[in-house]
C-alpha cells in the first residue's frame, strides 16, 4: 500500500495537469504549530527576475495554478504557491474536511508570515506577490499591517467587497457574537450544505467562461477529493466580511506604499467591484486594469482574457522596473 500522498511529501498530478518542472512540497509550521503546505520552484539559472509568491482564493490549492507557475517560470521567476489553512492539503482547523472556516483573518496573515520567514532567504529578491480574490484581500492586509519586504503587487479580482446586500452584510456582521456565543460560527451558511465541488458543472460555474480550464480543475478534485474545499460557514463569511472592510478604514491605503496592479474582472460575481474602484482610487501607487465580460477567476478565464492579464502584468513588472521593485 502506498504511504498517504501527504506523507509523500508530492503534488497531486493529472495527465493534463503535471507538475512543473523542478517543484517541491514543503511542509510548514503555521500560527499555533499546524502543518500547512506550500510548493517551490526555485528561479531559472539565467534571466532572473526575482520571486513571485502567489496567493490563490477561496477553495483554491496549489496544484490549479501549476499553469501559471509556468508562465511565471518562462518570465525569469522562482515561485511559491500558498495552500491556506482550510484548503488544499493544509491543516483544517475544525473536522468536517469540506467547510470553509476560520476563526480570524489575521490567522491567514500569520501562516503567510510563518512561510516567508522560512523560504525567502532561500529566494531571489525582489519578492512580488500576485495573489487572486481572498489571496488579494490578505495580500493588501500584509503590505498594510505587516513589515515584510514584498517590493509590490499584482491582484486578481481582489476581495475588497464581497456581492451581499448591505442589509444581508450587515446583519452577518452584527450577528457575529452572538453565533459564536451560541455555537452556530462552525455551520454552513444557509444552503451551503447542498454544494459538492466534486459535482459541480461549468453550466454551473459564477467564475469562468473557460469549459477546458474549469474541468481541468474538476479531475484535479476527483483524482484526490480531500483536497476540495466546500461552501463558507457563518464564522468564515463574518470574518470575510470584516477583513474587506478593513481595506477602508483609515490610512489603510496610504500605508501601502509600493506599487499595485489591480485587475478588476467587470463580470465578477462574487466580489462587489464598486468596492475595488473605490479602493483603487484610494492607493498611492495603483495601476487599475479592467477586464470587460470577464468573470471573477481572471487566471483560469479565456485565453483572451488571460493573454490581456499578463500584457498587463508584464508592463507592470517592466514600469516599476528591476531596480524600483
Amino acid at each position: 500500500m502506498r504511504p498517504p500522498l501527504e506523507e509523500r511529501q508530492t503534488f497531486v498530478e493529472i495527465p493534463d495537469n503535471p507538475v512543473p518542472p523542478g517543484g517541491r512540497v514543503l511542509w510548514y509550521t503555521g500560527h499555533g504549530g499546524v502543518r500547512l503546505r506550500a510548493g517551490l520552484w526555485q528561479a531559472p539559472a539565467e534571466g532572473v527576475k526575482g520571486t513571485v509568491f502567489l496567493m490563490p482564493g477561496k477553495s483554491e490549492y496549489i496544484e490549479k495554478y501549476f499553469e501559471v507557475v509556468e508562465e511565471l517560470q518562462a518570465r525569469g521567476f522562482g515561485v511559491v504557491v500558498v495552500d491556506w489553512r482550510g484548503q488544499g492539503l493544509s491543516h483544517r482547523d475544525i473536522d468536517h474536511p469540506l467547510k470553509a472556516h476560520i476563526a480570524r483573518f489575521e490567522t491567514f496573515l500569520d501562516d503567510f508570515e510563518a512561510l516567508y520567514r522560512e523560504v525567502a532567504k532561500d529566494f531571489p529578491a525582489p519578492h512580488l506577490v500576485l495573489a487572486h480574490s481572498m489571496g488579494g484581500n490578505i495580500a493588501l492586509r500584509l503590505a498594510s499591517e505587516r513589515n515584510l519586504p514584498i517590493k509590490a503587487l499584482a491582484l486578481s479580482a481582489p476581495m475588497t467587497g464581497i456581492r451581499l446586500g448591505r442589509a444581508q452584510s450587515s446583519l452577518l456582521s452584527g450577528l457575529g457574537a452572538i453565533l459564536h456565543k451560541i455555537g452556530k460560527a462552525e455551520e454552513y451558511v444557509q444552503g451551503g450544505e447542498h454544494y459538492d465541488p466534486l459535482t459541480s458543472t461549468f453550466e454551473q460555474s459564477k467564475v469562468t467562461q473557460d469549459e477546458r480550464r474549469f474541468q481541468r480543475a474538476q479531475n484535479i478534485l476527483n483524482a484526490h477529493p480531500p483536497i476540495a474545499q466546500g461552501s463558507a460557514t457563518y464564522g468564515w463569511i463574518i470574518e470575510a466580511i470584516r477583513s474587506t472592510r478593513k481595506l477602508f478604514k483609515k490610512r489603510f491605503a496610504q500605508r501601502i506604499q509600493i506599487p499595485v496592479l489591480l485587475c478588476l474582472a467587470r463580470a465578477d460575481k462574487l466580489v462587489d467591484v464598486a468596492t475595488t474602484e473605490a479602493l483603487a482610487a484610494r492607493l498611492p501607487h495603483c495601476q487599475l486594469e479592467e477586464f470587460p465580460g470577464a468573470e471573477h477567476e481572471l487566471l483560469m478565464e479565456r485565453d483572451e482574457v488571460r493573454d490581456r492579464f499578463w500584457t498587463a502584468f508584464d508592463g507592470f513588472v517592466e514600469k516599476i522596473g528591476h531596480s524600483a521593485i
